[in-house]
């Protein structure tokens, strides 16, 4: 849309290891990625796919909170399930809260 050229290469080769990065992100940058990805949704698909995936996102981090919980009740070292229940229970409440979109 931007009116870029495109080129391919073929003999490129790219391995993703998805999510590596955003384990060790703070809780404001995960949740601007993730309202970018609704904004995404928005502008290209439309309200109605942003709402399902804002409700997506929901379920998907209330599991993932429900699983740091009890990740933290079984194990000894609490710190990591810690702040992983920290980052779900904030973005739980930014995105079902409505505080952002």
């Amino acid at each position: 849309q931007a009116g870029w050229q495109i080129y391919a290469l073929p003999q490129a080769r790219i391995i993703h290891y998805g999510g590596q990065t955003m384990n060790r992100v703070m809780p404001h940058k995960y949740e601007l990625l993730l309202s970018h990805k609704m904004l995404f949704f928005r502008k290209h698909v439309g309200e109605g796919a942003a709402n399902v995936y804002r409700m997506t996102l929901g379920l998907s981090t209330a599991a993932k909170l429900l699983w740091w919980t009890l990740v933290g009740l079984l194990q000894r070292s609490h710190q990591t399930s810690k702040e992983k229940r920290q980052l779900h229970w904030y973005l739980l409440k930014r995105f079902l809260g409505g505080s952002r979109q």
